[in-house]
């Protein structure tokens, strides 16, 4: 077996959430123990400081680490070893909280390991990964109802496909029919709100265009009139007039739209912790 091949962190002994301090602590400490003049007698510690050194040459630089990182858990993902390829995803992406790709990787890995359960038929078992998930701060609200969805939408074809009579619906605790009610009207609602804002942004937009045709055409009244003192006197008066108008009316749309965004926003995060209320353990 190579080097590479190899865990680092398990060479080093560290987690993978480690902080870089801790590694280097931790290699100098197996360093010194392993190191040829303390266990001349040893004949492995040539290798085992080998083995030592090339891991922490990789783990001591924050490039080279999560690229690592991202290589072991893209390996575990391959052959299916779903459980560390998350554990491993999840910790880098504590370390490197800015890094997108892991982030992408961690979401995939997730998918596939409820599908993955699913087509083995342990239902259960998705639904621990799912509330695992549910559960995260590392995923997005979105991200979060995606997997729902993806639990919910292939349970409901594997279970048409063995010609069961169950349903989709059979994942969610229907122990309160307010649950389901809440849990159907919050995403009405959701919808509702959507369609509010891209209808505030239209009433607002349509209001200016409204206001800005109305004073051209009183200007157009004005230069009728044939005084280029008048006429440039009101081009001056409509010019600051629409300016501020604008101004205000961009504010009270801000505020508007602010107000609305913070309902969705709570209101998604009524229906996440209401959705792991209702699954099944």
């Amino acid at each position: 077996m190579s080097i590479r091949s190899k865990n680092y962190y398990k060479i080093l002994n560290v987690a993978y959430d480690a902080t870089q301090t801790e590694i280097k602590l931790q290699y100098r400490s197996l360093a010194k123990k392993y190191h040829p003049d303390v266990s001349s007698q040893n004949e492995d510690s040539h290798i085992k400081i080998s083995e030592i050194n090339s891991a922490y040459e990789t783990l001591k630089k924050a490039k080279d680490r999560y690229k690592y990182n991202v290589e072991v858990a893209e390996s575990s993902y391959r052959v299916k070893n779903f459980k560390e390829a998350v554990l491993v995803a999840e910790k880098t992406i504590e370390v490197f909280p800015k890094e997108v790709g892991v982030r992408r990787l961690f979401y995939n890995i997730l998918t596939s390991w409820i599908r993955h359960e699913l087509i083995q038929n342990n239902f259960k078992s998705s639904k621990k990964i799912l509330k695992k998930a549910l559960s995260s701060g590392v995923l997005t609200i979105k991200e979060k109802e995606s997997l729902n969805n993806i639990l919910f939408s292939d349970a409901k074809n594997e279970i048409k496909s063995t010609e069961t009579k169950r349903t989709s619906t059979t994942y969610i605790k229907t122990s309160s029919k307010k649950e389901k009610i809440i849990y159907y009207a919050l995403i009405a609602l959701r919808n509702q709100l959507g369609f509010g804002l891209y209808l505030i942004n239209f009433t607002f937009n349509l209001l200016k265009n409204i206001v800005f045709h109305i004073l051209n055409m009183l200007l157009g009244m004005v230069d009728a009139v044939g005084i280029a003192t008048i006429t440039n006197i009101f081009s001056i008066l409509e010019r600051g007039f629409y300016y501020v108008f604008v101004r205000v009316l961009n504010f009270i749309e801000d505020i508007v739209s602010l107000v609305v965004n913070k309902i969705i926003y709570y209101v998604d995060k009524k229906r996440i912790k209401l959705i792991k209320q209702l699954l099944l353990i």
